[in-house]
């Protein structure tokens, strides 16, 4: 069984010769078998014609002078289309970095006129978030760009070695990044290869300021092919698999710059997670889920790690596969992320998701329909102890006098019914009101017998005899 090879950075393996990984770009550790790009250099019989002799060291450009103003001094980076070096600029009297074509592709225009598209493009842009070009020649038919000289690392570095960022720092750099592409995206230039190789974090004292690099395989939508030469061939894919839209994947020809709010949403997914949303063995596997599948959200990949629900709004928001479904412009990106920005969100708590809300709207019911019952059972016992007291008390109102134009008229008073008395006793003539007194033997005396003061006496004039 043939050795194999696998990439630092995604992990797809290769047959042993194989230099670059054809889902990142990245440079293929050797197994001794084939030699890598840095052992083939090494290995050559001299330096190319024009170039001054090499000094000591491992990279036989390392301490010549190219275009006769440029002193190479270290390598600092590499990749598939060149060689990243750090340079004294003798004209300038300062420290620069040279970005020189590979030599393997030295004789391939479509690689040089990527190389002075990046240049042309990126110095269309006014932005602080764009690396600044200084120069673009040739030195023995290997192109090269003179860039400014960055102190930090790139994105994907700082996530090999860190793993998932801050959410504040994540949306600081989806920020910046998202500011920079929009005023490419006015200028008119579509970037399509934002990936975290070609973002370049710089310390600042006010915290990471990010530069974007690579303008290389950019488009521009307008100014004619003089601006924008050709640099794909029909049913030819470019850019990086992992960050790449549905639409470049199925090598759509009508592109628009919401690929590039796509790759920046990939990006941002990556940060928050560590993984990007899509990742296979191979080329043809990464670009089959992107077109069948569905990206988990970031929450649901890293239940472990506190993202914020808005956050992974916008995030998926930005990787929807169907492009009229994602954000409409960049500047749209752009104003959620600063919103973020200056909320300053403080991420839930993995185990106050979705749990948490639930158990604290229980508790919020509970409580309410505690204070209600209260409330019922304690105005039926002021009901109960008022009709113990003599009856319900009754608010107390105050009467309305009606004007007398609208005042009804007084009701007239039924008549009282007489409320019969004892019957009276019927008066006897000539006597008092009062019982006669029986006798003590019980007879009634004759009326002559009986004691009369009215009766006249024997001389007429009622006195007694």
């Amino acid at each position: 069984m043939p050795e194999m090879v696998r990439c630092t950075r995604c992990q797809a393996s290769f047959s042993d010769g194989t230099i670059f990984c054809s889902v990142d770009g990245e440079l293929l550790p050797s197994l001794g078998g084939a030699l890598s790009l840095d052992e083939t250099l090494a290995q050559r019989p001299g330096p190319p014609s024009g170039l001054s002799s090499p000094s000591t060291g491992e990279d036989p450009l390392i301490g010549t002078t190219i275009a006769g103003r440029l002193l190479i001094l270290r390598r600092i980076g590499q990749g598939g289309m060149g060689t990243v070096y750090a340079a004294q600029h003798t004209g300038l009297g300062k420290e620069v970095a040279v970005k020189l074509l590979a030599e393997r592709v030295a004789g391939d225009a479509d690689f040089a006129a990527r190389l002075r598209n990046e240049a042309r493009h990126a110095s269309a842009i006014a932005d602080e978030h764009i690396v600044n070009i200084f120069d673009v020649g040739e030195a023995e038919g290997r192109t090269f760009v003179v860039m400014e000289f960055l102190s930090g690392q790139n994105l994907a570095e700082r996530l090999l070695h860190g793993g998932p960022l801050p959410e504040q720092e994540v949306i600081a750099i989806g920020r910046q990044l998202a500011g920079t592409l929009h005023k490419a995206h006015q200028a008119g230039i579509v970037h399509r290869d934002i990936k975290p190789e070609n973002v370049f974090l710089c310390p600042r004292p006010e915290g990471v300021f990010v530069k974007l690099l690579d303008f290389g395989i950019s488009k521009a939508l307008r100014g004619g092919e003089a601006f924008a030469p050709r640099l794909t061939h029909t049913g030819m894919i470019m850019g990086t698999p992992l960050y790449m839209s549905p639409e470049q994947a199925r090598g759509d020809e009508e592109l628009d710059p919401r690929i590039d709010i796509y790759a920046l949403g990939v990006l941002l997914y990556e940060c928050l997670t560590g993984q990007v949303p899509y990742c296979a063995s191979n080329y043809l596997k990464v670009i089959s889920l992107i077109l069948a599948a569905g990206a988990p959200p970031p929450r649901m990949r890293r239940p472990d790690l506190p993202i914020s629900a808005l956050l992974e709004r916008v995030v998926m928001k930005a990787i929807a596969a169907d492009r009229e479904a994602r954000y409409p412009t960049m500047e749209a990106l752009f104003a959620d992320l600063e919103e973020l920005e200056q909320i300053g969100e403080k991420p839930a708590l993995p185990m106050e998701r979705p749990w948490g809300f639930l158990l604290f709207g229980g508790v919020l019911l509970a409580l309410l329909v505690m204070g209600l019952a209260a409330a019922v059972t304690s105005r039926r016992e002021a009901r109960s102890g008022a009709a113990r007291a003599g009856g319900m008390a009754r608010p107390q109102t105050t009467p309305v006098e009606l004007p007398t134009s609208i005042a009804p008229p007084p009701m007239a008073q039924p008549p009282v019914p007489a409320v019969p008395g004892p019957p009276a006793r019927p008066a006897r003539r000539g006597t008092l009101h009062r019982p006669i007194r029986p006798a003590a033997s019980g007879a009634v005396l004759p009326e002559e017998q009986a004691p009369n003061p009215f009766r006249p006496g024997p001389e007429g004039t009622g006195g007694k005899k």
